[in-house]
């Protein structure tokens, strides 16, 4: 039973150690850390050109009347990509070390993340109307949204010092009066601008985490290491 007893409280100690180890320590320069990660990843993303930051086709449906103005066929957006955006920056940075459990086994791992966000970007597109009357009509589009925000983890493992990274669409936000923009415009534009939601691009947009995250994960590994860790009077 004593033997029973000291088994059970040493597992109460060791438990007790790690929550306070965990507890006290912290990522260092993890904001300085943050913001220079992003802006190396801006840095070569710009390299790329924003236009590499392309969206996948959308489709509408459109059979609607505006005035004696009837309007049925479908529109095919196509070759989407960002155009331009007014500001970027990042917002929500924060750090945290714990002590999860990973395939059974307690694993040390510290965490920095916060939010990339893309103020105001234009995105745009070739459009191409196909009535149903036969009648193919084409133009450029673009819409403008209020926010582009993409949440960023950036994690270590403190034991094998293998770094993670998970980027996902948070916001795509516009406001509810924005209407796609479309050149040259005429009376079909102007009714198709109103069945064309600021959502049907949020799948596109999505596929951008996967243009982002592995720029993050060569930076984190090859250019700026992830910060030092305090343990104590941080």
């Amino acid at each position: 039973m004593k033997n029973v007893l000291l088994i059970l409280f040493s597992c109460v100690v060791i438990t007790l150690g790690q929550l306070q180890w965990a507890q006290r320590a912290r990522v260092r320069q993890h904001t300085e850390f943050f913001s220079e990660v992003i802006q190396e990843t801006i840095y070569r993303l710009e390299k790329r050109g924003f236009s590499s930051l392309t969206v996948t086709n959308v489709t509408q449906t459109v059979n609607e009347q505006m005035y004696k103005f009837v309007v049925n066929g479908t529109a095919v957006y196509t070759n989407g990509f960002l155009i331009s955006m007014q500001k970027i920056d990042v917002t929500t940075m924060s750090q945290s070390v714990n002590m999860p459990t990973i395939d059974g086994v307690q694993t040390p791992r510290a965490t920095v993340s916060g939010t990339l966000n893309f103020r105001t970007p234009k995105l745009g597109f070739d459009v191409i109307f196909y009535a149903v009357s036969g009648e193919v009509l084409k133009f450029t589009g673009d819409f403008t949204y209020n926010l582009i925000s993409f949440p960023i983890s950036i994690q270590q493992n403190l034991t094998t010092k293998d770094v993670t990274v998970t980027v996902m669409l948070n916001a795509l936000t516009a406001g509810g009066t924005t209407r796609m923009v479309y050149r040259p415009a005429n009376g079909t534009t102007e009714v198709i601008s109103r069945g064309f939601s600021s959502h049907q691009n949020f799948a596109g947009v999505r596929t951008w985490e996967n243009i982002i995250q592995p720029i993050i994960v060569d930076i984190v590994k090859n250019k700026i290491p992830f910060p030092a860790i305090c343990y104590n009077h941080c």
